[in-house]
């Protein structure tokens, strides 16, 4: 009909322009409180701390890593160098050797001084270094990490009194004690044939045995030959020498031995050191090589090298001298158990 409008309903599904921008600002409004309001959080610590778990994670450290550098027990920490070269302080031999120690880094390890200059002397700075390079995180834990060998009844301790309620973690191990010996039996001036003699080590046989409780890891470790038979006057003219062959055989190359540390001593009866030479040998002398002194020198687990002493009689045959497991021994591995409380 004419001049008759038509009726629309207002249940539309259209929106406005004004709702779909205010819904927008409403919503990135939100995104954005809620975004804000979770960053006041982050600095909230729980305190539900599960101890026992840190205290789990410090043992796997000691007993299952070797540390870093592998070799941290041979740095000198009286040099700033070496002491910031320290990383991680393991205990173990290798990560292939998990549960077998070695003394050296026990011996480093539970060397420690709370004193302030600390940073200066050879010993770890308690308890800021255990800190940093054992029990790790921003939390002030504080803790107590003792080993006692099962011979003995007195532990190695470092840390402060535990509490009643603290994380506990216990671990049997074994430690690998270090230097191998060797006896060399000398003779009388009146049968000997030379004045010299020579001691050959093949490192790539020394390092072929499979099991590390009982290789001779002349690289990291002290080596001993012991002078017995002595029954006349017998002077060490020198300084043992160390003859590298190259490794495609020939020629070796020989040198003595630095005045410093790590080196070779020549020690009468297992006494103080010969401070100069000619030097009278007795019973028991040793021929002590410090542990890292091969690998100053540059060798490594393939090299074949003599080591080459002097006297003033002939009180060597002929024939020389050999390095190996048939000549020389390794004291047994000794068990133990570390126990690692933190609280």
């Amino acid at each position: 009909m004419k001049g008759k409008r038509s009726w629309l309903p207002d249940e539309e599904g259209q929106l406005s322009i004004d709702f779909i921008i205010g819904f927008t600002i409403f919503m990135i409004s939100f995104i954005f409180v809620i975004s804000m309001a979770s960053g006041l959080l982050v600095g909230l610590q729980s305190r539900t701390i599960d101890y026992d778990a840190v205290a789990y994670r410090t043992s796997v450290v000691l007993v299952e890593d070797p540390g870093e550098p592998r070799d941290w027990h041979l740095l000198d920490l009286t040099i700033p160098a070496d002491r910031d070269s320290l990383k991680r302080l393991g205990l173990s031999i290798s990560r292939l050797s998990p549960g077998l120690l070695q003394q050296q880094k026990v011996d480093a390890f539970f060397n420690w001084d709370s004193s302030a200059g600390c940073t200066g002397t050879e010993s770890l700075c308690y308890p800021d270094e255990y800190k940093e390079k054992l029990i790790f995180g921003d939390y002030p834990y504080s803790f107590n990490i003792a080993l006692r060998k099962l011979n003995e009844s007195t532990p190695l301790v470092v840390g402060g009194n535990y509490p009643p309620k603290h994380g506990y973690s216990r671990r049997v191990v074994k430690i690998k004690q270090p230097g191998a010996i060797m006896t060399m039996n000398i003779t009388n001036p009146l049968y000997g044939v030379m004045k010299t003699t020579n001691i050959s080590m093949e490192f790539s046989d020394l390092y072929g045995l499979i099991n590390p409780l009982y290789r001779f890891d002349t690289l990291n470790e002290r080596t001993i030959i012991t002078i017995q038979n002595v029954t006349s006057i017998v002077n060490i003219t020198s300084i043992p020498e160390v003859c590298v062959y190259p490794p495609e055989g020939g020629t070796p190359t020989c040198l003595y031995a630095p005045g410093s540390s790590p080196t070779i001593l020549v020690k009468p009866g297992g006494g103080p050191p010969c401070t100069a030479f000619p030097c009278q040998i007795v019973n028991g002398t040793e021929i002590y090589i410090e542990e890292g002194f091969f690998s100053r020198i540059g060798l490594d687990e393939f090299s074949t090298i003599e080591i080459r002493i002097a006297t003033d009689q002939n009180v060597f045959d002929a024939f020389p001298y050999d390095f190996n497991y048939y000549t020389a021994t390794l004291a047994a591995p000794e068990p133990a158990v570390l126990e690692v409380r933190v609280w």
